[in-house]
């Protein structure tokens, strides 16, 4: 990752790290964190928050944030915050699935149910399981 001369000037001593280290704790409430760091400290840092209880978590905090929400049945919401995520408007969703925006409009706002053939292709879209979609039965 490259520094902007703006990130330079305004934190000349703040490393810039590609990757921040996420740990979640494994005792009790799971908390994340982050950290920015230099990169050469990131082995260090890791061995030494293993030896507090935290251990590495390879899924990506946004994630993490859909299953949440996935685990609660609300696909509808699944597919707002995946969308938000991605940047992309019920539109352009409805554009790479071939669902018609109103049907994915529907869908968020909890009038409709995914299927799971629509469920399959809302997945390829956000490269996520195409289970977070689906209702409970």
């Amino acid at each position: 990752m490259q520094t902007s001369k703006r990130q330079e000037r305004n934190y000349p001593n703040r490393p810039i790290v590609q990757k921040p280290v996420k740990l979640k704790q494994t005792d009790g409430e799971n908390i994340t964190l982050t950290f920015v760091g230099p990169s050469s400290k990131r082995e260090t840092a890791k061995e030494r928050l293993k030896k507090l209880n935290f251990t590495p978590s390879d899924t990506p905090a946004w994630k993490a944030v859909l299953y949440d929400i996935a685990a609660k049945q609300n696909p509808g919401r699944v597919l707002y915050v995946a969308r938000a995520i991605k940047g992309l408007t019920q539109g352009e969703v409805a554009e790479q699935t071939k669902i018609h925006r109103r049907y994915i409009s529907e869908i968020e706002n909890g009038v409709r149910r995914v299927s799971a053939k629509r469920s399959k292709k809302l997945a390829k879209v956000f490269k996520i399981e195409a289970e977070l979609f689906l209702s409970p039965k």
